[in-house]
């Protein structure tokens, strides 16, 4: 077969079909992407491990499943021998801070991945938070990092924020859907959300290119506006495109902005 995309979601595909899985992978050298979003999947069997290697597959999509820190264990055993893969989303998989750990461990030489998705993986812990600064300082080949929907508070993104002031190759970051509550950033030692990542984090960093805060709370009022409008005044920030779409900024705030 010649065929390189296939799409498979929500088709009721459970670990019983795993084999068939292996088999594609394992006889196909051309395929590239494979999407196995919403389906019921665990990962937990080690055929796999030797299907995961396909030289040919560059985006994989989990997204949707049943997979946790065990799965992740199988996954990243396999792909730790897989050059080519450019984007893995294992979005809205309760993976977790072990999931985390695994993936980080594994595949810190894969400087093939680029872009990886955990969004909505039960995050929102602070060993969560510590385990996606760690991964955000040992894959400095990553460009684009989605930890959207996380249930990540102020608190639990202060490592996050430190380690972005230090690295120079994520591009893309999408923050969406997460918590930024004054309250637990003047905590953290900044007047507010927008001090923390406008003021102190954004400006040192300069390779971020695109900052999704959709729905995210705690980016409100004038005071956040300022900090927002005063970084985009600067002629060497970075950013090119900026998702502060239902923040809570409202007329007032977009108006400092705009």
């Amino acid at each position: 077969s010649c065929i390189s995309c296939i799409v498979m979601e929500k088709n009721g595909i459970n670990d019983e079909m795993c084999g068939k899985i292996t088999e594609l992978l394992t006889s196909n050298s051309t395929l590239t992407y494979i999407n196995l979003a919403k389906n019921s999947l665990t990962l937990k069997y080690e055929p796999l491990l030797n299907a995961f290697k396909n030289s040919s597959l560059k985006i994989l999509d989990l997204s949707s499943n049943n997979i946790e820190s065990e799965g992740v264990k199988y996954l990243a055993s396999g792909l730790k021998l897989n050059n080519s893969l450019v984007y893995l989303s294992l979005r809205e998989n309760d993976i977790g801070s072990n999931g985390v750990q695994i993936l980080t461990k594994k595949l810190s030489r894969q400087e093939s991945l680029k872009s990886l998705n955990l969004g909505k993986t039960n995050l929102n812990s602070k060993d969560g938070a510590l385990e996606l600064a760690q991964l955000i300082k040992s894959w400095s080949f990553l460009e684009e990092l989605d930890i959207s929907d996380n249930g990540l508070t102020s608190t639990l993104l202060y490592p996050i924020c430190v380690e972005l002031t230090l690295n120079s190759t994520l591009k893309i970051l999408n923050l969406s859907l997460n918590s930024l509550e004054h309250r637990k950033f003047k905590a953290a030692g900044f007047t507010c959300a927008a001090d923390a990542i406008f003021e102190q984090c954004l400006p040192v960093n300069k390779s971020l290119t695109s900052l999704n805060l959709h729905s995210a709370k705690g980016i409100s009022g004038s005071k956040d506006a300022g900090f927002i409008s005063k970084y985009l005044e600067n002629p060497k920030a970075s950013l090119v495109e900026l998702d502060l779409s239902n923040t809570g900024l409202k007329a007032k705030g977009c108006k400092l902005i705009m």
